[in-house]
């Protein structure tokens, strides 16, 4: 597989699915990362060519700085929910700033009208767990 059949199959999606409104490319390597804007939410698609995986990410919270230890086993016990929770995972980014849902699909077999499914249910989670660490629940979690 390769970042331009990638590229197409983003292209070919935003054909198929109104709720996307734009696609950009936004790797310093070429072929590597863009950001959907699903309905105005801005959800990151990786590429990793190695491996043949694609990895949807979205922002979701960001940690309170005087509970971090309790945030970060909370995102611990998530990800070892992995089965239950359809294969996403929860991290902070690069600088530990933000948390992120995160959702890698195989890219060898996946067809477009699949993709866009993936694509529409993550974005509902995302939502979802924004929701969530937007409540008064956050302060338990040690979010802000």
């Amino acid at each position: 597989m390769s970042a331009q059949q990638v590229e197409q199959l983003l292209t070919d999606a935003g054909g198929l699915e109104d709720s996307i409104e734009e696609i950009l490319e936004v790797s310093t390597r070429p072929g590597q990362a863009w950001v959907v804007n699903w309905g105005g939410k801005l959800i990151f698609v990786e590429y990793q060519q190695l491996a043949r995986l694609l990895c949807l990410r979205a922002p979701i919270a960001i940690p309170a700085l005087d509970s971090k230890e309790e945030f970060f086993a909370m995102l611990l016990r998530y990800n070892v929910m992995w089965v239950e929770t359809g294969g996403l995972t929860m991290a902070l980014d690069e600088d530990g700033t933000d948390a992120h849902l995160m959702m890698p699909l195989g890219f060898s077999d996946l067809h477009v009208s699949e993709f866009v499914r993936l694509l529409g249910v993550f974005v509902d989670r995302a939502e979802q767990w924004h929701e969530v660490f937007s409540t008064t629940f956050a302060k338990e979690l040690g979010l802000s």
